[in-house]
């Protein structure tokens, strides 16, 4: 009797054992199938962020083509509703006409060079504040949206960022800005001026942009006695720091001088600027 009951108690024992493992080794097979499924299917969010990973936009700042020639972006200041500055000594014309015919002669002499020349001011097209933002939210850039306004006369923010959308489309080396100086407090003050944003990540280059082109107008014409400056950011003009590329804002001479004047519309000057211009460029970039 005692051994009937011992045998039935040991296989009561034996019975519960198995059945414990079973239910132990179900539920940790069961924990490990969940592991294993959330790690290898993708949830939703995650497909999202795979597709987000594809469509990414392009780099803030492009990489040149090694194969393509230098590219220089030239923006003739003002132009439109904007007429820049007048004077008697320039004949009543305006800055923006003025400037229009030097950039184009500039191109003309660099594409002479070799170079590939970006012209920024269009005057047969108002590039809308509406497409510049449209073309950088495509290029997937950082800018200030609130800045871009449209007054009808291409603002210099506008030109900026309009630059930087033309840099990721096709790689610009450095971007000059052409400008008439006035002081009519002082009609006394002559020369070129050249300046560049000394606080930005360009600074470095930018200032030696604007060693070399000073450098070759003194060469050039001396009596104009080109000095360069640099201003920091809060000073420096906007086409100047907010530009993703080495630049200079070049202020050929002042309308208020007469002799400055008299040669601004020189056709002969013009010529001897544009090509010591062109020079101080081609020095910079090392050709």
């Amino acid at each position: 009797m005692i051994k009937k009951t011992l045998s039935l108690t040991v296989i009561l024992i034996l019975t519960l054992s198995l059945c414990s493992c079973s239910f132990f080794r179900t539920v940790q097979d069961e924990k490990e199938t969940s592991v294993s499924t959330a790690d290898t299917s993708p949830s939703t969010t995650e497909a999202t962020d795979t597709e987000q990973v594809q469509t990414e936009p392009l780099p803030v700042i492009p990489t040149k083509d090694p194969s393509a020639p230098d590219t220089i972006c030239i923006d003739a200041g003002h132009g439109y509703v904007d007429p820049g500055c007048t004077t008697d000594y320039i004949n009543g014309l305006y800055e923006r006409e003025i400037v229009a015919e030097y950039a184009e002669v500039l191109k003309e002499t660099l594409e002479g060079m070799g170079y590939r020349v970006i012209l920024l001011r269009d005057d047969d097209k108002y590039i809308t504040a509406e497409e510049i933002s449209a073309a950088a939210d495509k290029m997937g850039m950082t800018y200030m949206k609130d800045k871009l306004v449209d007054d009808e006369r291409f603002a210099p923010y506008n030109r900026s960022v309009w630059a930087n959308v033309l840099h990721r489309e096709t790689y610009i080396d450095l971007f000059v800005s052409l400008h008439i100086d006035s002081y009519e407090s002082l009609e006394s003050v002559r020369g070129t001026r050249i300046y560049y944003c000394s606080e930005n990540n360009y600074s470095a280059m930018s200032q030696k942009l604007c060693e070399s082109v000073t450098g070759a107008i003194g060469a050039a014409l001396p009596e104009q006695n080109a000095k360069y400056y640099a201003k920091n950011y809060e000073e420096a003009f906007v086409v100047t720091k907010h530009t993703e590329m080495p630049s200079a804002l070049i202020e050929m001479g002042f309308a208020t001088n007469k002799t400055d004047a008299e040669n601004i519309l020189d056709e002969e000057w013009r010529g001897t600027f544009t090509k010591a211009v062109a020079e101080g460029i081609k020095a910079y970039l090392g050709d």
